[in-house]
């Protein structure tokens, strides 16, 4: 992972380009099939960073069908493929497994086992049926599931779901946290980015409007000003200068959220929070948030996309954060 380390720079320079760039970097420094930007490729030379724009698998993807409306969506994987599930209340509940391979192509003709865990001892045990590239489906008379596994040969991964059911919607509690985001002055981000395989962990600092740092454990930093940028390389002492595209911050990660949900509260740092779900049809990825319930900041991000895997926790908000050229 050292040598693709090395390649980091112009990676997280794509970072702040928007929500698509979590691909890029990944794909640069792991090694993984690459997610570009539809508006033009950042995956060039340090500082050719394009502007931001929805993310899409390269190549003839085999396209794996979104959610059903009005699901409550959860995001996991199994090993390096991602698992998205899907869970629409009713009389007969629904059962929706998407299974996408590190290439963004819907994973077909497995044998999906769906384990339900209900309310008072409930429980079912489906096969999932085909219904589209990398989509399984299955319906069970659990009118309170508490818990799902879902079985693919011999890997498992498993979700826990919200005690209130069904979970209310969290379409306006998602829209004014990301408002309140894009209107931080600074802030830090613990990052921990994986394939399923391996993770690079990074520490972000950015400053609105124009202004982020980084620096990668075990690998290169990176500082970015309006339309210029510096780049360290892991091992070196000496900063490297190149022109940047303009960038914008702070941009979330998240595109769209669709059939986003309250799936419960948590405590972050003795802070309240909101946990909230939903998915993401532009990149296309699952987010689970914890959303601060006094002033609606994003605590912390898991975001599941094919063959990219992120936690995120954010913290020192609008501290009096410098980024400043290199002395």
């Amino acid at each position: 992972m050292t040598g693709e380390l090395v390649r980091v720079g112009a990676a997280f320079g794509a970072l702040a380009a928007g929500a698509a760039a979590v691909i890029v970097v990944a794909s640069l420094i792991l090694g993984l099939p690459a997610v570009n930007p539809t508006s033009g490729s950042a995956t060039g030379t340090p500082g050719s960073v394009s502007s931001p724009g929805p993310a899409t698998p390269t190549g003839s993807a085999r396209k794996v069908p979104g959610p059903p409306n009005g699901a409550i969506v959860l995001g996991g994987n199994a090993s390096t493929d991602a698992v998205g599930l899907a869970v629409v209340p009713g009389r007969r509940v629904l059962f929706q497994v998407s299974v996408v391979d590190e290439s963004g192509n819907g994973v077909d003709g497995l044998p999906v086992r769906i384990h339900v865990r209900g309310r008072g001892g409930q429980a079912a045990n489906l096969r999932g049926r085909a219904c589209g590239s990398g989509c399984y489906r299955a319906f069970a008379d659990v009118l309170s599931p508490r818990g799902v596994s879902v079985s693919l040969g011999p890997l498992r991964t498993s979700f826990v779901l919200p005690e209130a059911w069904p979970p209310p919607f969290a379409t306006v509690l998602v829209g004014r946290a990301t408002h309140v985001y894009k209107s931080l002055h600074s802030f830090i981000i613990h990052d921990e980015l994986g394939d399923g395989r391996e993770a690079v962990r990074t520490v972000f600092r950015i400053v609105a409007p124009d202004r982020l740092s980084y620096v990668v454990e075990g690998g290169g930093s990176a500082i970015i000003i309006g339309d210029r940028r510096w780049d360290m390389a892991e091992g070196s002492k000496r900063w490297s200068e190149t022109p940047q595209a303009p960038i914008t911050q702070p941009t979330p990660f998240w595109v769209d959220a669709i059939d986003a949900r309250i799936l419960g509260t948590a405590r972050v740092a003795g802070r309240a929070a909101w946990k909230v779900s939903f998915y993401d049809p532009v990149t296309p990825a699952w987010f689970t948030l914890l959303i601060d319930k006094a002033n609606l900041r994003t605590l912390d991000m898991r975001m599941t996309a094919h063959s990219h895997f992120m936690h995120d926790t954010y913290g020192a908000f609008d501290a009096p954060l410098t980024i400043s050229p290199p002395g």
